[in-house]
């Protein structure tokens, strides 16, 4: 049968699992909220790893970030056709996890932006 006969399939489409997304989109609002509240001098990074990347500029901050986000997902994302409940059960797992710690390392590091917010001045 040639390609593209009437009753060939085609290859089914591939969309990012909902767990993927919101992992994307917890590390995008983290990138854009840091580059913000660095470019103003408010804010200091909190992972040591991704504060090595700040002294080289913020393209290269947002690059490191990118490169660390991205492929780890695109890899869970491959690795989902072979074990779909394991991949979203750990996406899970990351999505609350980064939350948490980045919840808990804003305030750590950044209690000057909330000294402006306390009834108790």
């Amino acid at each position: 049968m040639a390609s593209g006969s009437w009753g060939e399939r085609a290859a089914p489409r591939h969309w990012p699992c909902l767990e993927t997304v919101v992992v994307a989109a917890i590390c995008l609002l983290d990138l854009v909220t840091t580059v913000v509240l660095l470019h103003r001098g408010e804010a200091v990074e909190g992972n040591p790893l991704m504060a090595y990347f700040v002294q080289f500029g913020l393209p290269a901050f947002c690059a490191a970030k990118l490169l660390f986000v991205v492929p780890p997902l695109l890899v869970a994302e491959w690795f989902r056709r072979y074990n779909e409940p394991l991949v979203r059960g750990t996406l899970r797992f990351v999505a609350v996890a980064y939350v948490v710690l980045y919840v808990v390392g804003f305030l750590a590091l950044n209690q000057h932006l909330l000294a402006g917010l306390s009834p108790h001045r």
